[in-house]
């Protein structure tokens, strides 16, 4: 985003995570919205400060001063006592664009979370993971 005036938080993530998590959309599809790598999906509060009562949704929004997206959703803002506090969400496929050592198994760099089905027992997912990673030869 421009200037330190106008520099906002964002998150890179995969096209389920609004799906995941509450991040009610004011505007567009949260099964759709991060679909596009092009896409960005932003806060009421970015939609109000950069496009005022326009409409956001047919706006672009440059990244970082490299990388323009366009507006694909916008989401309620988010509470303060949330864990993730951003104002817009990127699809990762695009920061993985630009990162191709998050493609090679064993890098620690993005964070996943992972929802469980009802009744999932968590100690066989937990003892799956880590027979999967001791065999790739990273778990201890």
């Amino acid at each position: 985003m421009g200037s330190e005036s106008t520099k906002k938080a964002g998150k890179y993530v995969e096209p389920g995570f609004l799906e995941m998590f509450s991040y009610p959309l004011i505007k567009g599809d949260a099964s759709k919205a991060l679909l596009d790598p092009n896409g960005i999906v932003i806060s009421e509060s970015m939609a109000k400060q950069f496009f005022g009562n326009e409409d956001p949704m047919t706006q672009t929004v440059r990244v970082d001063n490299q990388t323009d997206h366009h507006v694909t959703g916008v989401f309620k803002d988010i509470p303060k006592n949330s864990s993730i506090i951003v104002d817009f969400f990127v699809p990762f496929e695009a920061w993985l664009k630009k990162n191709d050592w998050a493609k090679d198994f064993g890098n620690t760099g993005p964070r996943t979370w992972v929802m469980l089905r009802k009744g999932t027992n968590v100690d066989e997912v937990n003892a799956k993971i880590r027979n999967f990673l001791t065999r790739k030869k990273c778990g201890s």
